[in-house]
């Protein structure tokens, strides 16, 4: 396949973008989070863990805007829009991994990659419909 067809796929098809710039956000976080270990030596994990989301949801928003979703809307709103969505995204992950181990009787190892990997799929439309929906031109004008 040529440079420029793989240029072509990735500026009309966004969910190839979707999939890259998400597995590169996933790799911060994993990143961030085992530099903030090796530096505190674990003693505050509760601690570097939500530092790691913050700077992790922050660096994801900045990401998606530009690269996946291109979006030329209000950052204030859709940010807020973003945190929501990736609050409900934890939840549904924390949800579906009590049950599947707690429930079903899965081990969590096994079946945490499997749901966070549903669940991120579904959050795709979420992304696309809700927190990055494109401007209506009569609004964009005002």
């Amino acid at each position: 396949m040529n440079r420029e067809k793989l240029k072509l796929i990735w500026h009309k098809h966004p969910v190839v973008r979707y999939f890259f710039v998400g597995s590169w956000n996933a790799l911060f976080s994993i990143v961030f989070l085992y530099v903030l270990f090796y530096f505190f030596d674990n003693k505050y994990y509760e601690y570097e863990l939500a530092v790691t989301f913050l700077v992790s949801a922050a660096q994801s928003y900045a990401t998606q805007r530009i690269l996946v979703w291109k979006s030329s809307t209000s950052p204030k709103s859709e940010f807020l829009r973003f945190l929501a969505a990736v609050g409900l995204q934890y939840v549904l992950n924390s949800v579906a991994l009590y049950l599947a181990v707690d429930v079903l009787n899965f081990e969590p190892k096994f079946s945490a990659l499997p749901i966070m990997v549903l669940v991120t799929c579904g959050f795709y439309f979420v992304n696309r419909n809700l927190v990055f929906k494109k401007q209506k031109l009569s609004d964009a004008l005002q």
